[in-house]
């Protein structure tokens, strides 16, 4: 998946995956091979695969990322996509964390999306 770019605010929506390249992929094929590609391809479906990696890389981006120096530059409406897209960013994380956050249990995933869903509720109050 592609990164934002720095200075890129990442409290949008994922860019959409560029269009498939005839060229570009039989050019890979040569430089790379094909055995590799066939057996991680034909094993699920590589476009959904290729989506999914996208949005981790930015639900991360999203995570690390400071919200408040792009606030005083988003415009009423980029306010309410960014809203919008933390929001379901935070309903994702409840939805992976099983809704329970509390308890002791000493697992560093649980506590990494403890801090991750506290973050995104920090960021939005700062848009509200």
């Amino acid at each position: 998946g592609s990164l934002p770019q720095p200075g890129v605010s990442p409290f949008r929506d994922a860019p959409p995956l560029k269009v498939f390249n005839v060229q570009s992929f039989l050019k890979n094929l040569e430089e790379n091979g094909c055995g590799k590609f066939l057996r991680r391809r034909f094993r699920h479906n590589w476009r959904a695969a290729a989506e999914r990696a996208q949005n981790r890389v930015w639900r991360r981006a999203r995570a690390k990322t400071d919200i408040h120096p792009f606030l005083p530059l988003l415009s009423e409406v980029q306010l309410v996509d960014a809203f919008t897209t933390v929001e379901q960013q935070l309903q994702a994380e409840l939805a992976l964390s099983g809704g329970e956050l509390g308890g002791s249990s000493g697992d560093s995933r649980h506590s990494h999306t403890a801090a991750v869903i506290k973050k995104f509720r920090g960021d939005l109050w700062a848009i509200y």
